[in-house]
């Protein structure tokens, strides 16, 4: 767990909580990184460490190689225009994981899986990942969770919020985003350390910020339980654990391409 030094400290004492909302030292706290991957085993590796056929191919979607975006070939979408097509997608392929694919569900999966959206929503929270079979296990080169809600929430998550829609940095687009000057830190009015018991959300004293961000969509399907991962509410968990349901859909923008800031009014 990363260490920080904390500056002050605000406990919500209102129903369950998520994690203790925590001023902190923003020098401490992990932001992007100019990432030099040309010393990383997995690099050249697209399919990660997959267990199985289905993990190699939605590790294969995860880590799709950073391309130049325009904004003439791309769709613009507001938060519930993302939704509305994530049922759409989700009616068509017709299953809940990848495992249960019949090749036409499977052929349909893979032209929606191309395309390059925007989504606008307001970055709340953000977290660097676990380590993940898409990045060979690594612990360094990890994903950056961007967690999106419709609306700012001003405060840490909890029971009863809004999920969100799950956008994600890759090893493989970070060093892009940061010479473009993102920093999470300075957009997320939260950044999520630890693990359970002791997940924590660190207040970085920034507003939320609304952003746009643009990437490639990806149907990650290992997180697509209704209740346990998806849901439009926080119904469970808190208090240092995961909360559940903690995603709107399992439709994420992954990797994402672009970050855009838009302010901080709504």
């Amino acid at each position: 767990m990363t260490r920080v030094k904390l500056i002050g400290c605000v406990v919500i004492l209102s129903g369950w909580l998520a994690v203790v909302s925590i001023v902190a030292d923003t020098n401490s706290l992990p932001d992007l990184r100019n990432l030099d991957t040309s010393g990383w085993d997995c690099v050249h590796q697209p399919v990660g460490t997959p267990r199985d056929a289905a993990g190699a191919a939605r590790n294969r979607g995860k880590n799709r190689d950073r391309i130049a975006v325009t904004s003439t070939n791309v769709p613009e979408w507001t938060f519930d225009e993302f939704l509305a097509h994530a049922h759409a997608y989700d009616a068509d392929v017709g299953v809940l994981t990848r495992h249960e694919l019949n090749p036409e569900q499977a052929a349909k999966l893979a032209l929606f899986e191309k395309q390059i959206v925007s989504l606008t929503g307001w970055l709340n929270v953000t977290y660097p990942g676990p380590p993940e079979s898409c990045n060979c296990g690594s612990t360094n080169f990890h994903d950056w969770h961007v967690e999106l809600t419709a609306t700012p929430l001003g405060h840490a998550p909890h029971i009863g919020d809004p999920t969100p829609v799950i956008c994600e940095v890759t090893p493989r687009v970070e060093s892009h985003l940061y010479q473009s000057g993102v920093r999470l830190q300075a957009l997320a009015e939260f950044i999520r350390l630890g693990k359970e018991p002791e997940i924590k959300d660190l207040a970085t004293g920034s507003k939320p910020h609304r952003v746009r961000i643009t990437g490639y969509l990806l149907w990650d399907d290992q997180h697509n339980q209704p209740g346990a991962d998806i849901g439009p509410t926080i119904q469970g968990g808190g208090n240092g654990t995961y909360y559940h349901p903690w995603r709107q859909t399992a439709w994420e923008i992954h990797p994402i391409l672009k970050i855009e800031d838009l302010g901080t009014k709504e």
